[in-house]
């Protein structure tokens, strides 16, 4: 055969080649392979998010650095150890960092500059010292102490104790106190997170709760820990926080070795983080 025509042969074959690609079964097109999203990337989301909806919890309730381990800067650092580009926890420490602030202007104008001080130190320990710490620092040196007399005010109370001992006896005492706390998720608008020792107390909880505000649909959510407690929040958040509980529970399904792997993708990051972060108001 001709060189011409060898030369012609071969184009004309590789032409054909490269418009079979669509088709070509072995191909390496991603539209035609369904890749499974990975079970170890799924539990590593289910934790993060989870993380973001306590740490949300966290300043709805002041535990801005205090208990160390369920507090607002641990999840929120717990989260960025696992993705530092999360913006939503960058966000939750920048709220931390104002609130010690505000926490520190206050005290300075009830005469307090003591307390003024160590607010706005913890305010540097968690994102370190920035123009916002200097700067309050220097514009309190300028401004006399105790010009402006106030009560400090905590942000909307929205977490409430519950008695362990009035919970057993299940008398009017604990009545009256889960009335209150429905009148208030009622007038606020609210949801319930109801955290109760088992499902049996917090199934009796939630119908107390609802007894006292006929009127009002109050949404509910009901975990298990050995401390009683009732957190209001929004409708909003308590879907998403069970949407997180659900994928968490969907995901302890997941093969023991896989899971293991992803639980030590937090857990390491829990670690890395430093608990010696101050105190939070008392």
């Amino acid at each position: 055969m001709p060189a011409f025509a060898r030369l012609f042969l071969l184009l004309l074959i590789l032409q054909c080649v490269s418009g079979c690609q669509s088709w070509w079964p072995w191909g390496d097109d991603e539209t035609s392979i369904k890749k499974e999203e990975d079970p170890v990337l799924l539990e590593r989301r289910a934790l993060i998010q989870n993380s973001l909806d306590q740490g949300r919890l966290a300043l709805q309730t002041d535990r801005l650095s205090l208990p160390k381990q369920d507090c607002a800067v641990f999840y929120f650092q717990q989260v960025l150890s696992a993705d530092p580009a999360n913006q939503e926890a960058r966000a939750g420490l920048d709220t931390v960092v104002k609130r010690y602030l505000q926490l520190a202007e206050i005290a300075h104008g009830n005469g307090n500059d003591k307390q003024a001080n160590a607010w706005i130190k913890r305010a540097e320990e968690v994102n370190g010292p920035s123009s916002k710490t200097t700067g309050l620092r220097a514009q309190l040196k300028k401004t006399p102490q105790g010009q402006r007399q106030r009560e400090i005010e905590y942000l909307p109370a929205t977490d409430y104790l519950l008695s362990r001992e009035d919970l057993d006896k299940r008398g009017p005492e604990i009545h009256k106190h889960l009335a209150d706390i429905a009148r208030r998720a009622e007038s606020r608008k609210r949801a319930a997170l109801v955290v109760a020792r088992d499902q049996a107390e917090g199934d009796w909880i939630v119908k107390t709760l609802r007894q006292s505000v006929p009127a009002y649909t109050l949404k509910t959510q009901i975990r298990i820990a050995s401390r009683p407690v009732i957190v209001l929040t929004s409708e909003s958040q308590l879907s998403r926080s069970a949407q997180s509980d659900k994928m968490l529970v969907d995901s302890k399904k997941l093969d023991t070795k896989k899971q293991e792997a992803a639980m030590k993708v937090l857990q390491k990051s829990g670690k890395q983080i430093n608990t010696k972060q101050g105190v939070s108001p008392k």
